[in-house]
C-alpha cells in the first residue's frame, strides 16, 4: 500500500484511501479520457474518477452495514489499488460471513442497475457525456460484482465458499477445498486475461495464484 493519504467520514464511517488507490484512480481517469488534456478529457477523467470511487465505497459500505447488523462493529473503510477493505471487529460465524462477503457485490449490483434502467431511461436526454456517465455506472458496477462473486480468494466468492462450506465442514478442511478451487480458477483467469489482451484481469489471475499457492 501506499500509505493514508486522504481520509473523511461517510454515514457515520471513517473512510481512508492510500496512495496506491490515488495512482490508480489517476491512470483510469487519463485512459477513459483518451490521453486528452484539453476541458472535455478533464471532465471524462474526474467523472471516471468518480464513478469509479464511488462503486468502491458504495460496495465496501455493503460489507459494513451488514457486518454492524451481525454486531460485528465497522472499524474503518480502506480504499487501496486493489479496490477496498472493510475493516470489522469480531469472530462471526460462517453463516454471518457468509452475509458480510456477499453484501458487497450485492450493493454493487444494485447501483449497477440503478444506472443500467437511467442509462435506458434518460441517458439520450443528458448528452454524451452523461449518457458515458450512466453507461460506466452500470457497465463498470455490473460487471465487477459478478467477478467479485467468483469462488476464488481474495475475492468476496472466495469468502462466501469458505464460510458457506464452513457451515457443514470443519474449518480446515473448508479452507483447504476453497483454496483448491481459487488456484483452478485463478489460472483460468490468468490463461483468459492473458488470450484476450486483458492485462488487469491477468494480474488479478496470477495474484490469486501467488496468494493462494502461498497459503
Amino acid at each position: 500500500m501506499g500509505g493514508r493519504v486522504l481520509s473523511f467520514p461517510l454515514f457515520g464511517y471513517e473512510v481512508h484511501i492510500d496512495g496506491s488507490a490515488m495512482i490508480l484512480l489517476a491512470m483510469v481517469g487519463f485512459r477513459s479520457a483518451g490521453g486528452q488534456v484539453n476541458g472535455q478529457g478533464l471532465a471524462i477523467a474526474l467523472l471516471t474518477i468518480l464513478v469509479v470511487m464511488s462503486g468502491v465505497l458504495v460496495h465496501e459500505l455493503g460489507h459494513a452495514f451488514v457486518a454492524d447488523r451481525m454486531g460485528m462493529r465497522t472499524s474503518h473503510i480502506l480504499l487501496h489499488g486493489f479496490g477496498g477493505v472493510c475493516v470489522y471487529r469480531g469472530s462471526p460465524r460462517p453463516r454471518q460471513r457468509l452475509l458480510i462477503a456477499v453484501a458487497g457485490p450485492a450493493a454493487g449490483l444494485l447501483l449497477g442497475v440503478v444506472g443500467l434502467l437511467a442509462a435506458v431511461l434518460v441517458g439520450d436526454r443528458l448528452g454524451p457525456v452523461g449518457a458515458r456517465l450512466l453507461g460506466l455506472v452500470a457497465s463498470m458496477n455490473l460487471f465487477w460484482s459478478l467477478f467479485n462473486l467468483l469462488p476464488m480468494q481474495p475475492l468476496d466468492g472466495g469468502t462466501a465458499l469458505r464460510s458457506l462450506l464452513g457451515m457443514w465442514w470443519p474449518a480446515g478442511r473448508a479452507a483447504a477445498v476453497t483454496r483448491w478451487v481459487s488456484l483452478t480458477l485463478g489460472a483460468l483467469v490468468l490463461a483468459g486475461g492473458l488470450a484476450s489482451g486483458e492485462l488487469f484481469l491477468a494480474f488479478i489471475g496470477g495474484m490469486v495464484l501467488f496468494q493462494n499457492w502461498q497459503r
